[in-house]
């Protein structure tokens, strides 16, 4: 009897799950989690003031970064955590710069530079709608694999 009942709870929270997040797939809601992690992969060359497009995305959760443009769409109002970090491998005298660029705020909010690989961390205010991208800082730069985007919400 007993394991029935733990069967039946089982399946009545599952249930519940699945009716807890019906937009699957689309922009998260006030109440979901937002998480996201991707990577550049390609070796593009970029010039300063353009959208660096992490393609490769780890992590997805809330589905607000999309990796064909490079821009993270804040779902929701909230407190946001982003991270970016520079991969330079091997010896250069080429200083590499990425920002981490609000949209909304029309400022760079962080920044990532230097000839060696790098990163910047910040927490920012977004309204619905807002966007956050990575810009490069400099023309002429390439990133190695390993260059990374990250970004969450804060509950």
């Amino acid at each position: 009897m007993m394991m029935k009942l733990y069967f039946a709870l089982v399946l009545v929270g599952l249930a519940a799950r699945s009716f807890a997040h019906p937009h699957h797939g689309q922009h998260a809601h006030e109440d979901e989690h937002v998480a996201f992690h991707a990577e550049a992969d390609d070796q593009a060359t970029y010039n300063a003031g353009d959208t660096v497009v992490f393609n490769t995305v780890l992590t997805n959760d809330g589905n607000e970064y999309d990796s064909s443009t490079g821009v993270f769409t804040a779902g929701n109002s909230g407190n946001y955590v982003f991270s970016v970090s520079m991969r330079v491998s091997g010896q250069t005298d080429s200083p590499r710069k990425l920002e981490l660029f609000s949209q909304a705020q029309n400022k760079v909010i962080a920044t990532a530079a230097g000839t060696e690989s790098s990163s910047a961390f910040v927490v920012v205010a977004l309204s619905v709608g807002d966007t956050v991208v990575v810009r490069s800082g400099v023309d002429g730069s390439t990133f190695d694999a390993g260059t990374t985007f990250s970004g969450f919400n804060l509950h």
